[in-house]
């Protein structure tokens, strides 16, 4: 069913690990996918640090376990860098439970644990740093700032 799918991942693995090169519809199916993946964190990101941000002057949640979560994800993106698993089953429950205190359900949290990647965690490690000092916040997000 997605042999083809499988196959396309093999010979991009070979071409990046190998110096092979690709033909031009695959270079430009390459570029595609890099694209919109990268569009994706950013959009992704901002939205998830404006929530965030929104959240901690509601009341929704505390700077602590706004920094909880920052810790964990800090953590996360050493241990995926080191090619371990991102994150303890503990890690995983809080998680969940500040995804739900912001307003998330448990598939959103799920997306997150399962989609975590260096990049993700780069990213929004760099849209939630304003938020870890005082009286600093993010502005809500737009076409602007997900275009930077």
């Amino acid at each position: 069913m997605f042999e083809e799918l499988t196959s396309f991942q093999q010979r991009v693995e070979t071409a990046v690990f190998t110096g092979m090169k690709l033909n031009k519809r695959e270079a430009e199916l390459v570029k595609e996918i890099v694209s919109n993946y990268i569009k994706e964190v950013k959009i992704y990101s901002s939205a998830l640090a404006y929530l965030f941000r929104d959240s901690l002057e509601s009341g929704k949640i505390g700077r602590e376990e706004f920094n909880k979560f920052f810790n964990i994800l800090e953590k996360a993106k050493n241990r995926v860098e080191e090619s371990k698993p991102p994150f303890s089953k503990e890690e995983e429950e809080v998680i969940r439970a500040i995804f739900k205190d912001i307003g998330l359900d448990r598939k959103a949290a799920n997306r997150f644990l399962l989609g975590f990647s260096t990049l993700k965690a780069k990213t929004l490690l760099r849209a939630l740093e304003p938020l870890r000092q005082k009286g600093i916040t993010n502005k809500k997000p737009t076409e602007e700032r997900i275009k930077q």
